[in-house]
């Protein structure tokens, strides 16, 4: 005859063995998973094809035109097919930079867009491409507005900015007192979230600063570092509750943060005069002479 007083505890205590056991899985499954992949975010190999896939883009004012062959007042293309140009340009140099970081869909017109409006103002350019790498999930979906393909893509993004800040500092015509970081939409994200200094400013384009995963939501780097984030009060791409608002939410403790929302309804809110407008002006303030 079974005593029940004995058989509710040790069931009990099976419960909980399998219970434990289950979440221990899941916990290493969820580890292996993440090393993995920060293995490919980081990985060399990788983070040069970004690079040497990057546009860069300088402005005629800073080339001599006895030397270089420009279009639309600059001198642009892949890094690794202007190598050559770029060894021309005068050590001396010192031209102000902007990290470009692109949006999930890549280097279209819109990414190409802001890359010319930055060096038609004088800012050279260097965005890398995130869709150089040979292993690269999708992220979003731009034709239904659906993003969070691939929780895991903000720390290949992150990798690449901190790889492309890092290069640029050795580039001898590079202006190191002005280095700048912009991104648009997941490039806004990457740009907010971006942990390291050295950045005279950074701009966030098409981004709330607010998200249902941690890792994705406010803004790293250091606390004194001017930042000018723009968005849409409309967007199409932040309609639920956990994602919609504005940078302003992440003020707290940044006495040099802007946020700026325009009344529309699209994403690409660097489109507009004004907004291009402010962009030009945190850029001339900020810029270290």
């Amino acid at each position: 005859m079974t005593d029940d007083r004995n058989v509710k505890p040790q069931k009990w205590l099976e419960g909980m063995a399998r219970f434990l056991q289950v979440s221990i899985c899941l916990l290493a499954a969820f580890w292996l998973s993440s090393c993995a992949t920060m293995r490919a975010a980081n990985n060399p190999e990788e983070l040069v094809r970004t690079f040497d896939r990057a546009i860069i883009a300088i402005p005629s004012k800073y080339l001599n035109p006895d030397d270089f062959s420009t279009s639309w007042g600059m001198l642009w293309g892949l890094v690794e097919n202007v190598r050559d140009e770029l060894d021309k340009i005068p050590v001396d140099s010192e031209i102000p930079l902007v990290i470009y970081m692109h949006g999930c869909a890549g280097m279209g017109i819109s990414a190409l867009r802001d890359i010319q409006f930055l060096a038609r103002n004088n800012y050279a350019v260097l965005a890398p491409d995130s869709f150089a790498r040979k292993y690269k999930p999708r992220s979003c979906d731009p034709r239904t507005y659906t993003g969070g393909l691939h929780r895991g893509v903000l720390g290949f993004r992150l990798a690449e900015a901190r790889y492309a800040h890092e290069v640029a500092r050795k580039l001898p015509w590079v202006d190191k007192r002005n280095i700048f970081m912009m991104g648009f939409s997941e490039g806004g994200i990457t740009t907010a979230k971006y942990p390291h200094g050295g950045l005279t400013g950074r701009i966030i384009l098409g981004w709330t600063c607010n998200s249902g995963w941690p890792e994705y939501s406010g803004i790293s780097g250091p606390r004194d570092e001017p930042i000018l984030a723009v968005v849409a009060s409309n967007d199409p791409w932040y309609t639920r509750p956990w994602n919609s608002g504005h940078c302003r939410s992440s003020l707290f403790f940044r006495g040099n943060l802007e946020s700026m929302v325009v009344d529309v309804n699209f994403h690409a809110v660097q489109t507009l005069p004004e907004v291009q407008k402010k962009i030009l002006e945190f850029l001339e303030v900020n810029k270290r002479s």
